[in-house]
């Protein structure tokens, strides 16, 4: 399911605002896939024959820079994701195919202002990962969940 979000991409201060740029910003605002570099960079040379993962790369570290995405970080598979929603929300990882869900939960809000409102913090960003097994794996594989 894809998660739509339409709106430009705000220039980031001191750099051009490229059609490369601009479309790697636009794939994480329209793919909820949590995908890697190499992902984004496979997807969009075949509309950009010559992008380089070095310009992927870059300007995932640029839109990270300036709050546009979020990393996602390893999630057990070696790979650093990335992830087009800043807004507050789950990450639910599967540890055996790792798909990542997003899920929303009204009450991360309430968490940011008590933690700002406890510790004096500004609060700029904060990330949220479970891990667990998604139904597909579940249903595929011997997995069995033992309670304690």
């Amino acid at each position: 399911m894809k998660m739509i979000r339409k709106q430009t991409a705000k220039k980031i201060p001191g750099q051009r605002q490229t059609l490369q740029r601009q479309a790697i910003h636009d794939y994480l605002r329209e793919h909820n896939t949590h995908p890697t570099a190499d992902q984004i960079y496979q997807d969009l040379r075949k509309r950009f024959p010559n992008l380089s993962l070095a310009t992927v790369y870059n300007t995932l570290n640029l839109l990270v820079s300036a709050g546009e995405i979020s990393p996602v970080g390893d999630i057990g598979d070696h790979a650093l994701r990335y992830d087009g929603n800043t807004n507050s929300h789950i990450n639910l990882v599967c540890s055996k195919c790792f798909k990542i869900v997003d899920i929303l939960y009204c009450q991360l809000d309430q968490i940011d202002r008590h933690i700002q409102t406890s510790s004096g913090f500004s609060i700029i960003g904060a990330q949220f990962l479970y891990y667990g097994i998604c139904p597909d794996c579940q249903t595929h594989s011997e997995f069995t969940h033992k309670e304690n």
